[in-house]
């Protein structure tokens, strides 16, 4: 056994993701904003430097300059995870609002994801072991799904924040003896204090605080070694602490939803005919571009703008002698609507519907046993931003 025990491991990670109130500010997770994921990452970037151009009597440089901090990549896979009620929110339901545009519930009958003209943002919390990264004003630029006879029925997200921090584990230098009024704002010394970032959420025994500020990143009043402290945060009770008191990141423990569908249940229709296929890949690319170049007083983005939609799909099927209809439908240019239906029972089903589908040349490929068609497509609004929905119901 290892005796390493500082050491993240990977499966100790733990998502949580929740709608913004104000694009850019942290919101505090609750326990229903809990992802069980396949995969999570926040990679925080690093900040653009410029090379120092100053002309000496030598060949050597000697150092550089640093400018503003790019957007922070996110991206996420999980299973998707209808609650199992119809007209109750899913797992996600939060990134999928702010990565599709909106949310419609229909009484106890259905959640609809749509585009619309601005998209939300999220804030993102991403447990690794030890630490906790978190983003504010995530934007989503991308969703793609896959269905075939095998496998749970995953989506993979990705996108863009504002900013990003970072959250670790250390201790106390210092008692803790005061006991001030909630929200009330103290220095305390700690054990490594680049370990945490301004906004970081911490928990010392039972008494929740916010990071307002660092030493090392320069916070006015500061001292060597010291974070500032905001006293019983988010309604925890304040106390005293004992030196040497661990720190910890906080978050909610976090309540499971739902569970995840089989690939294999469910159908595809065109023009409400069912198609039988062997493979379906479903893409939504609605990207956000975070305003970067615009000079502000803060050093990362703080505004970001929609671009273009973007609906497509593939979709494989067998090479029957019916199916030439698609090379004449491609070639002059017939447009359907395409269904894909995941689960067949109330409260855990999803529709995705394509509105107004164009389709391309099929690719033919196959064995010596048989030839399958690859059906690449479009999705078209007809009356705009109705492109592609995804519905659980």
């Amino acid at each position: 056994m290892s005796t390493n025990t500082t050491i993240a491991l990977g499966r100790d990670t733990k998502v949580f993701a929740v709608k913004e109130a104000a694009v850019g500010v942290f919101e505090i997770p609750v326990n229903a904003s809990l992802i069980v994921v396949t995969g999570g990452e926040i990679d925080v970037p690093n900040p653009a430097y410029e090379e120092d151009k100053s002309l000496r009597a030598n060949r050597s440089t000697y150092g550089r300059f640093q400018g503003n901090t790019p957007p922070t990549p996110w991206k996420l896979s999980h299973y998707l995870r209808p609650s199992g009620t119809a007209g109750t929110a899913p797992e996600a339901s939060d990134v999928l609002e702010c990565v599709k545009g909106k949310k419609t519930v229909v009484g106890a009958t259905s959640v609809a994801y749509d585009a619309q003209a601005n998209k939300p943002s999220f804030s993102l919390y991403v447990k690794k072991g030890h630490t906790v990264f978190a983003a504010a004003g995530c934007a989503g630029n991308k969703i793609n799904m896959k269905k075939d006879n095998k496998g749970i029925l995953e989506a993979n997200e990705d996108g863009q924040a504002m900013k990003s921090i970072w959250t670790g584990t250390g201790a106390l230098g210092e008692a803790i003896v005061t006991t001030p009024a909630p929200g009330s704002e103290e220095w305390f010394l700690v054990d490594d204090n680049k370990r945490f970032c301004t906004g970081s959420h911490v928990l010392i025994d039972t008494e929740q605080m916010q990071v307002t500020g660092t030493f090392w990143e320069g916070t006015a009043g500061g001292s060597a070694g010291k974070i500032k402290l905001k006293r019983g945060y988010n309604s925890s009770a304040v106390a005293s602490h004992l030196n040497a008191a661990p720190i910890t990141p906080w978050l909610p423990a976090g309540t499971e939803l739902g569970a995840p569908l089989s690939s294999r249940v469910g159908t595809l229709t065109i023009d409400a005919v069912e198609l039988p296929f062997t493979d379906l890949e479903f893409t939504d690319e609605d990207p956000s571009k975070m305003l970067e170049e615009e000079v502000t007083q803060s050093t990362t983005p703080t505004d970001f703008i929609e671009g273009e939609i973007k609906s497509s799909f593939n979709i494989t099927i067998f090479f029957r002698k019916a199916q030439l209809l698609w090379f004449a439908d491609a070639v002059k240019q017939v447009r359907k609507v395409a269904v894909i239906n995941y689960g067949s029972i109330a409260g855990k089903k999803i529709a995705v519907t394509l509105q107004s589908c164009e389709f391309d040349v099929p690719k033919v490929a196959g064995d010596k046993e048989l030839v399958k068609l690859t059906i690449p497509g479009r999705a078209y609004a007809v009356a705009g931003y109705d492109e592609s929905q995804i519905k659980f119901l």
